[in-house]
């Protein structure tokens, strides 16, 4: 277990790691903006400003790495940043999301209206159903039987 307190030290320390180059990338960018940290503390970045006291970094079977101290600072205000960032978003999209909600629905009756079973598909109109010989074959004057050939 190792604990970092700054860029270089995590650099350092993943360095050292025997582990692939892109992988030691990855883990860099994850601490250093605190991806997986907001995805747990998602709610207490948006509703509060506590202090975190220690976080732990953890990859099962290869290490466990403690941040705290600047590192720490930096890895909570980009979480925090993206977080808030991602919530407004999402509040400025919401009429748009609500109306195209609507007409989806108002799409999903209007198919359930004409008898539409399953949406947006050609089986449904029993295109498909003609062509493999389904329950639709009745349609036209070959009822789906197969052609006779012509006399020679």
């Amino acid at each position: 277990m190792t604990t970092v307190t700054t860029p270089q030290q995590l650099i350092d320390v993943l360095t050292d790691l025997d582990v692939e180059r892109w992988t030691k990338r990855s883990i860099y960018q994850d601490i250093k903006y605190g991806y997986t940290f907001g995805a747990a503390n998602h709610d207490d970045l948006l509703t509060r400003k506590r202090k975190y006291p220690l976080y732990t970094y953890t990859m099962p079977d290869i290490f466990t790495i403690n941040v705290d101290g600047e590192l720490l600072q930096t890895m909570v205000k980009n979480a925090q940043q993206r977080v808030r960032a991602v919530a407004k978003r999402e509040s400025a999209y919401a009429p748009v999301r609500a109306s195209q909600d609507r007409k989806e629905s108002a799409n999903q009756q209007s198919y359930a209206r004409v008898g539409d079973e399953c949406a947006g598909t050609l089986a449904a109109y029993g295109w498909v159903d003609y062509l493999a010989g389904g329950p639709s074959v009745d349609r036209g004057a070959g009822a789906g039987d197969t052609l006779a050939e012509a006399a020679q």
